[in-house]
């Protein structure tokens, strides 16, 4: 090889491990900046701030984005979460929360149900999201997960569907954890009982099947019971209390 094709190739060799070393080890390339953002607007995080001497100060280049993705998932509540690297220094974590499906009441205390199943402290009701309430001595803690993803589908199915039978609207829904039971709370205030063990549509048309009798639009109850199973279609129990 000619001297300055040596002499060429050297100095190419020496640069690029210069570039490297520096790319590698320079503290200009440390993540120093981490920016978050919630619907295309910059914000701040509280569930995040636990990560940030995680993600602080490592090199921009070998940064494992899907990673640390996984990581953050797994203990906090967003639905979703994506992180993009910006050149030279900095992280940007794009968040996507979960949504609110329901009122949570609680010993007098009100939270939001996520649609996850977890909760989060709330002064004052949202007016249009229907109350359910918790029948437990047990104080709830904010962000503990109160329903799993069955227990969710189940109230929100019996909900629509008692409301697209009777085209009637539900005021509240009392959830019973340990007797495994919803009451869904009609406008005069009639307590319609329903096992979460059983199939809501069955209970739900036994009660269909007995109109006019129990016509609770037209008068009040203070509950009917369509947790009773028979094997017979004809010979359905109902109880109720007048």
């Amino acid at each position: 090889m000619p001297k300055k094709q040596l002499k060429i190739t050297s100095i190419t060799v020496f640069l690029l491990l210069a570039i490297g070393f520096t790319m590698f080890t320079s503290s200009f390339f440390r993540i120093k900046n981490i920016e978050i953002y919630k619907n295309n607007i910059q914000t701040k995080s509280q569930e995040l701030e636990k990560f940030k001497n995680i993600l602080l100060n490592q090199n921009y280049f070998l940064f494992n984005t899907e990673k640390y993705e996984t990581q953050i998932k797994k203990f906090t509540p967003f639905k979703d979460l994506k992180i993009q690297k910006s050149f030279p220094n900095t992280l940007k974590i794009n968040l996507k929360e979960q949504n609110i499906i329901a009122n949570l009441k609680n010993n007098n205390k009100y939270f939001v149900i996520l649609e996850n199943g977890q909760i989060k402290k709330q002064d004052i009701p949202i007016s249009k999201l229907i109350t359910l309430n918790y029948k437990s001595e047990k104080n709830l803690i904010e962000d503990s997960q109160i329903l799993n993803q069955d227990q969710l589908i189940y109230i929100k199915n019996a909900y629509f569907y008692f409301r697209k039978e009777f085209n009637q609207t539900l005021k509240e829904i009392d959830f019973l954890p340990t007797a495994k039971e919803i009451h869904l709370i009609t406008e005069n205030g009639t307590k319609i009982w329903l096992d979460t063990t059983v199939d809501y549509t069955s209970q739900v048309n036994k009660l269909k099947n007995a109109q006019p009798t129990l016509d609770f639009k037209k008068k009040s109850f203070k509950y009917i019971d369509l947790r009773i199973q028979s094997f017979e279609e004809t010979k359905q129990k109902i109880i109720y209390k007048e």
